[in-house]
């Protein structure tokens, strides 16, 4: 960051700066994943609109855990994603993985944010791994934001499951959010 903090500001014009696949071959070698899987965005924010608008055409609804993170639904509700909100005050303020599985079809987008925001509720990863293994033709977004802050390695240290995006931030455990530099796996 130091070294090019005259364009940092343009960090994601491509192919313009060498220092964006830089930061893709850091991030893709971090997680063991080719560079092609690392999508870098303005802040975490802007991939999970994206994926959001990239998947109306495709999914016909989001289930996910309430409260959680509030941007998501307003993207939904613009995309005219219908959401299927599962109470965590219905269960103790657990995230009831029970019901969730009761709910979910190969036309679901699965949104988790884990830990939770604003709960801080943790789902074991290994847990969610088996779970997004189990059901191949749902997509599961995984939103990590605050996941290093947790003792949890996190859903990419286990076996990669092609129906499955990791959306992580700079901006939280590495304190960066002035340059909103999010990515996602």
């Amino acid at each position: 960051i130091i070294q090019n903090v005259d364009n940092i500001r343009y960090y994601c014009e491509l192919p313009r700066y060498d220092y964006v696949y830089q930061l893709r071959d850091i991030i893709a070698d971090k997680f063991d994943v080719a560079r092609d899987n690392v999508l870098l965005g303005n802040g975490s924010n802007e991939i999970i609109l994206a994926i959001v608008n990239w998947a109306r055409k495709r999914y016909n609804e989001i289930i996910t855990f309430s409260p959680n993170y509030e941007s998501v639904f307003k993207y939904a509700r613009n995309a005219d994603i219908p959401v299927k909100k599962i109470n965590l005050a219905d269960n103790n303020w657990k995230s009831d993985l029970t019901l969730l599985q009761t709910l979910i079809q190969p036309s679901s987008i699965v949104y988790i944010s884990n830990p939770n925001n604003p709960t801080g509720e943790l789902i074991d990863s290994k847990i969610l791994v088996d779970l997004i293994s189990h059901y191949k033709d749902t997509l599961f977004l995984i939103d990590e934001a605050y996941l290093e802050y947790c003792d949890d390695p996190g859903v990419l240290s286990y076996d990669k499951v092609a129906n499955c995006i990791v959306v992580k931030t700079f901006s939280k455990f590495y304190q960066l959010a002035g340059l909103r530099i999010g990515y996602c796996i």
